[in-house]
This record gives structure tokens, C-alpha cells and sequence, in this order.
């Protein structure tokens, strides 16, 4: 008999089995010289590395070029590297604490750092990025997170007499080093010059005359820069403060800051036989077609329902199937407010360790294959975090992108022998809903 658990007790446990620390490296193309390597009997790679004097110790998920959640398992990286919140977090003494995504962290109004910086031989005039393309990012992770949450975070992009700060892009500040030093130190000593700079420009040759800028006194703060260490185009710590951007786009930037908030990436379940969609098989990273956590666009590819569920943006508005029957499930990417009494996903306990999460999209129009259809993804306790997989119910076809379950089609866990059937698709007041059947 399956365990039955409500969304906030699943919500709860997954972030109990959380990793201890905290770090997601997106798009990397290399491993790095300045680190060690072996794996482990698990397919772990373990990695130190060997440029600190006090090494730290991480584990990194294979395949590691595309994929890097550094789990630190020791407090081995100085309090002054990591920024503030996550100098509580991996201190002198004491334990990591597991990520969490407290709803005060998630929500409300958030004020953004840009720090802007150079290598010292790139020359005096030469910008990572510009101040007017910035500040278009902060107005479109504005939107998007908006949008995502109701209304419930958003960005302060103006300064006014009750609250004289806002989102920010900083000047481009000049690094104390080259490249090729940065590149032989990494990017953490790189985040870690590039806080004390914006904090003191004065303090370091080139940045004369420069405004200074705290990162303890915003929400969240990121350093953009070309060059150097990280074979990245984003990387940031995982429910916590610190971001590392590569690349200029609104969607790294938004998958990154995502990361800050707690969430993990949106994968695929890649089965290893086309006869079954949930049979055996692994992990696809970044494989969910349509979550800014898996490909990285913003705009219209919103977070599942699961992700924003996680970081308090339903509202505990989901309901749990626990009997047969037909259940209401709301499009959860249309943003404006959360409608009273609308369920935005519909979660059913497959087992102990595996739930399902029926989710509804409806901005993509241009997408046929969500608009009279449902998507399907399953979360797994078993492997320590909360970084589910959609299910492509039609594996046998050449996409993954035509999988989700269509009004009439019925899919079946030829396992659990739970089935999903869309029956009915409606609108009430301005909000689209499905109608599903489901078989426990």
C-alpha cells in the first residue's frame, strides 16, 4: 500500500535529503586544470583542489563537463569567499546546513547586484557587458519572476525617498589580477575580489573615483565577466546568495538566480527502453523542454508547478489525488494572481520515494503540443535532492517534446497501475484549466 504524504510533508522531506552545500556550474565545457579528479564506486568525481592552501573536498555529478553540484563536506572555503549568508553557512565550525527555501527568501521585493568587472589586461575601456543590456536583464527578471510567483517577488528597479536602494548594475570594475592569474587561482578567489573591489574601489588601482556598493546590503548579487576561470555560462549556490555569469542573457541569469532560491535543474527521465516511459533508465540534465531550469530561455518558460510550489509561489494551492476520481489542475504560466480555490498542480504518491506532479502550461502558444494536454513529472527522494524529471509519455516517437498526455489519451504506470486521462479543458473567468481522470 503506497505511503500517502501531503504536499508540504513531500516538500518538507526532499528538502531534509538535500546536499549539505549548494553549488550548480551550467553549461561547463571543461574540467578544470587546478583540480584533482578520481571517481568513486557510485560514479561520483571527486575533486580537491590543489591551489588553496586549506583544499577543499566536493563532490560533482557525473557527466562532470556539463554538470557540477559541488556538496562541500567539510568547511574548507573561507567565510569572506561565499559572502555573508553563506558565511554562516560554511564557517570555522559546525555543519552546512541543508538548502531550504524559506518562504521570506523567496518572496517579496528583491534588490539585485550586477557587479561588472574586468581583468586588469583587458584594458581600461573594456565592458563585460553594457549598462544599458544590463539593466534590461533586471527589468526582464523583473517580469519573470513576477510572473512565476503571482506577484509575489519581484524586483525594486527604482530608488526613491522611502527606499533609496534598488536593483543595481554596478561599474565595471578592474580586478587586482590577469586572466591567466585568475585562471590559475579560480572563480571563487574571482567572486571573492570581486565583493571587496565594489565594496572599496578606491582601495585597488584603476577604480578611482568609482561608487562602492556592499553586497550585504542586497538580496541577491551576481559578477559578470568574460574571460578568465569557470568553463561556465552561469554558475551560482544553490539556495543561497552567489552567482557567477558568463553569458548575457535574461535566461541564464534567471536559471541562475533560480538556483539562488533553491531550485535544482528541470531534467528528463531517459528510459533505456522505448516500450516504457518510467521504466529503467537515467537522469537527463537540463532535459525538461520547457522549465527555465532545464534550457535556459525566461520569457514564457516558466517554472513547473513543482519548482514554484517548492519556493511558496502556489500557496500550497495543489491538490493530492488519495482516491479515484477527476481533479482540476489551473495553468500555472499565465502569472497575475493567485484565483482563490484554483489547484495549480495535482500531485499523486506513486510509492515511498517517488511522487508525481501533474502540471498545466498555456503562454506557450506557439507550443501545440501543452495546449490541450497535460505534463507529467515525477520527484525522487532517493537521490537526495528535488530535482524532478518530466516524463515523456510517448517515447517511442523522436522528441520528447510531443510527450505530455493529451486530452483523451490515457498513460498508465504499468508499475503503480496510476493513470492519468485529461478529459475536459475550460475556462473560468480567465483562467484555463484541465480536467483529469485519475486511476490509483
Amino acid at each position: 500500500m503506497k505511503q500517502s504524504r501531503t504536499p508540504s510533508q513531500m516538500r518538507s522531506l526532499m528538502q531534509s535529503l538535500e546536499p549539505r552545500l549548494l553549488l550548480c556550474s551550467d553549461h561547463a565545457t571543461a574540467l578544470s586544470p587546478s583540480l584533482v579528479y578520481s571517481t568513486d564506486l557510485h560514479g561520483w568525481i571527486r575533486q580537491r583542489d590543489i591551489n588553496r592552501s586549506n583544499p577543499k573536498v566536493v563532490d560533482r555529478r557525473t557527466p562532470a563537463p556539463m554538470d557540477a553540484r559541488l556538496t562541500v563536506e567539510a568547511n574548507k572555503l573561507p567565510t569572506r569567499v561565499l559572502g555573508s549568508t553563506l558565511g554562516s553557512t560554511l564557517g570555522t565550525g559546525g555543519n552546512p546546513v541543508a538548502n531550504a527555501a524559506p518562504t521570506a527568501y523567496t518572496t517579496g521585493e528583491k534588490d539585485i547586484l550586477m557587479i561588472r568587472v574586468r581583468f586588469n589586461d583587458q584594458g581600461s575601456t573594456y565592458e563585460p557587458q553594457s549598462l544599458g543590456s544590463m539593466q534590461t536583464v533586471l527589468s526582464e527578471l523583473d517580469t519573470f519572476f513576477r510572473k512565476n510567483s503571482f506577484g509575489a517577488t519581484w524586483l525594486d528597479l527604482t530608488p526613491d525617498v522611502a527606499d533609496p536602494q534598488a536593483s543595481t548594475v554596478t561599474p565595471v570594475y578592474t580586478l587586482p589580477g590577469t586572466q591567466a592569474e585568475y585562471n590559475s587561482w579560480n572563480e571563487f578567489r574571482l567572486l571573492n575580489d570581486a565583493i571587496a573591489v565594489a565594496a572599496n574601489p578606491s582601495a585597488y588601482p584603476g577604480n578611482t573615483g568609482l561608487a562602492a556598493y556592499s553586497t550585504s546590503t542586497f538580496n541577491q548579487y551576481a559578477v559578470r565577466y568574460n574571460g578568465g576561470p569557470g568553463g561556465f555560462s552561469g554558475q551560482a549556490y544553490v539556495g543561497s546568495t552567489g552567482t557567477w555569469l558568463k553569458n548575457g542573457s535574461t535566461g541564464v541569469a534567471a536559471h541562475e538566480f533560480g538556483h539562488n532560491f533553491g531550485l535544482w535543474h528541470a531534467n528528463y527521465w531517459d528510459p533505456t527502453s522505448d516500450i516504457t516511459a518510467i521504466g529503467a533508465g537515467a537522469n537527463n540534465e537540463y532535459g525538461d523542454p520547457w522549465d527555465t531550469m532545464g534550457p535556459a530561455r525566461a520569457g514564457n518558460n516558466a517554472f513547473n508547478a513543482y519548482n514554484k510550489d517548492r519556493l511558496g509561489w502556489l500557496n500550497n494551492q495543489t491538490v493530492t489525488a488519495t482516491t479515484d476520481g477527476v481533479y482540476r489542475v489551473s495553468a500555472h504560466d499565465l502569472g497575475g494572481s493567485l484565483t482563490t480555490g484554483a489547484n495549480y498542480a495535482i500531485v499523486v504518491n506513486r510509492d515511498t520515494t517517488h511522487t508525481y506532479w501533474v502540471g498545466f502550461r498555456q503562454s506557450l502558444t506557439n507550443t501545440t503540443s501543452l495546449l490541450n494536454a497535460v505534463e507529467l513529472h515525477w520527484y525522487n527522494t532517493e537521490n537526495g535532492k528535488s530535482d524532478g524529471q518530466f516524463i515523456d509519455t510517448l517515447p517511442l516517437t523522436s522528441t520528447r517534446e510531443d510527450g505530455t498526455i493529451q486530452i483523451g489519451r490515457t498513460f498508465t504506470d504499468p508499475v503503480s497501475k496510476i493513470s492519468f486521462t485529461p478529459i475536459a479543458k475550460g475556462t473560468t473567468g480567465s483562467l484555463p484549466w484541465m480536467d483529469v481522470k485519475i486511476t490509483l
